[in-house]
């Protein structure tokens, strides 16, 4: 309620404490922590679930943001992130963490500010501490190791030396800061794209170390890109890939061509877009991803061009970003070009239902179905696709190539719908996966309000309208943009 600056006033009153659930929250994270940090294999019946963490999560999360008690607000906050890390939700984690004020040095005996760090990836010391320079030692070895030079069992080793002194010698806090702050590291190591790009390439540790050593390289895999990994994306296989928004999809991105390119399993690489808009995008992405390398990026549009030299695009490393229409231009101005292809990836997939611009997508697709050479890796990536066995079928020829995105949404998402039956509209919360199914609700989140007029003669303007959906998203997105970025959904061009 804050969120929608509701009065406090009109707050509706909580039926039970939440602090009631403060034990059961610690006592969850807390086991799943302390056996991570453990290393040790626990049977079913004493393993934490993921979902399990996930509710400490979201528990800690609502706690702080009611209000309730702003002498838990630094513990809270980093529990939550720590939790939403452990719980393999490593977006909400860096948005609760990026939100929180650092913990003061004493917190913790250091502790709390040592799992503030790791969670920030941020491994600058930390200073003299109760536990001496280890903080700063197991953070420099951490980021050491991921940078493809230290070890990983020498990071490990500090964490556990704290871990065992934290028992020996430490209150509760710091005892559970320093299970959570070891389980963090040995996640950190297990995610890190040093440990898994090389088994899940192919290729020796020592020819992605040039790559990791990259400031802008991705230290450690989301999810959805272990996922990739694990699909054998890295290793040639072509799939289909479900990819949920802002999953991590230019990483992705990024991997396979880097992939593609050291493995010498292709010299030129095409990105297809439906716009002209994402291919800028996605070339402004790649530039960055690949620069000061070997690599030419060409961004070639529908727009006519006279500088693209079709010949030279094979003769180096090249990344090609093109529209649908041009690149069946460019196959037929030059029909041996698709010979010359080792990777296309196919972007926005779910574009096949776009109306005329659907239809040249699926005929490019179809036309270079047929003219790419027998061992080019084909990878179509959407994040809506509906039909993705079939598609796969039909592109791949095998209904089981599929990387499927099912829970990998990278943040907490809440669905409301907007209710205006009375003076003051408000915002029913619902399931996720059923719409029937009423959560909780926000009271007074609209008011209309009296425009003021252009010209005195005027008729008197009220806004939002009730029967007018577009002007009641407007309304809210305007009530919510102070908070941070709002994307309001345009069903058509002319709606917006």
């Amino acid at each position: 309620m804050y969120e929608f600056d509701v009065p406090v006033e009109a707050h509706i009153d909580l039926p039970q404490r939440p602090e009631l659930l403060f034990s059961l929250a610690v006592g969850l994270l807390g086991d799943a922590a302390a056996a991570i940090a453990a290393g040790e294999a626990v049977t079913g019946r004493e393993q934490t679930t993921l979902q399990s963490v996930a509710f400490a999560a979201t528990y800690f999360e609502a706690f702080n943001e009611s209000r309730l008690n702003d002498d838990v607000e630094v513990d809270f906050s980093l529990l939550g992130a720590a939790a939403y890390y452990l719980a393999d939700n490593p977006g909400s984690a860096v948005v609760l963490v990026r939100g929180a004020q650092p913990p003061p040095v004493a917190h913790g005996a250091g502790l709390a500010l040592l799992l503030y760090r790791l969670l920030r990836s941020n491994y600058e010391p930390i200073g003299d501490t109760a536990y001496g320079d280890y903080p700063d030692l197991i953070l420099s070895t951490l980021a050491s190791y991921l940078d493809g030079v230290g070890s990983e069992e020498e990071a490990l080793a500090l964490a556990l030396t704290v871990r065992d002194e934290a028992y020996r010698s430490g209150d509760g806090r710091e005892l559970l800061y320093a299970d959570i702050a070891t389980a963090i590291l040995r996640k950190k190591i297990r995610n890190s794209a040093r440990a898994i790009l090389p088994t899940a390439s192919g290729l020796a540790f020592e020819i992605w170390q040039p790559a990791l050593q990259r400031a802008t390289f991705p230290r450690e895999l989301w999810p959805s890109q272990q996922r990739i990994c694990a699909a054998g994306v890295l290793h040639g296989a072509s799939v289909t890939i479900q990819m949920p928004t802002s999953a991590g999809k230019t990483r992705a991105t990024e991997l396979i061509l880097r992939s593609a390119f050291l493995g010498d399993r292709a010299s030129l690489a095409v990105i297809v877009c439906p716009f002209r808009s994402l291919c800028h995008d996605i070339r402004g992405d790649m530039a960055r991803a690949f620069s000061g390398e070997n690599v030419v990026l060409n961004e070639a549009t529908d727009s006519f061009q006279q500088d693209l030299a079709v010949e030279d695009l094979w003769e180096q490393r090249t990344i090609l970003i093109v529209t649908p229409e041009k690149l069946l231009y460019l196959l037929r101005r030059t029909p041996e070009l698709a010979q010359h292809i080792g990777l296309v990836i196919y972007d926005e997939g779910h574009q096949f239902d776009s109306g005329a611009r659907g239809v040249t997508y699926e005929l490019l697709l179809t036309s270079l179905k047929l003219s790419l050479a027998e061992n080019t890796q084909i990878v179509l990536i959407s994040a809506v696709i509906a039909n993705a066995r079939n598609i796969s079928g039909w592109l791949i020829n095998d209904e089981d190539a599929v990387v499927d995105g099912a829970g990998l949404l990278p943040t907490a998402r809440r669905v409301a719908f907007a209710s205006w039956q009375t003076q003051l509209g408000r915002l029913e919360y619902v399931s996720p996966l059923d719409p029937d199914d009423t959560e909780f609700f926000v009271p007074r989140v609209i008011d209309q309000v009296l425009l003021r007029k252009l010209k005195p003669k005027d008729n008197d303007q009220y806004f939002p309208k009730a029967e007018d959906g577009g002007s009641i998203g407007l309304y809210l997105g305007l009530k919510l943009v102070s908070k941070g970025s709002v994307a309001v959904f345009c069903g058509r061009k002319d709606s917006g």
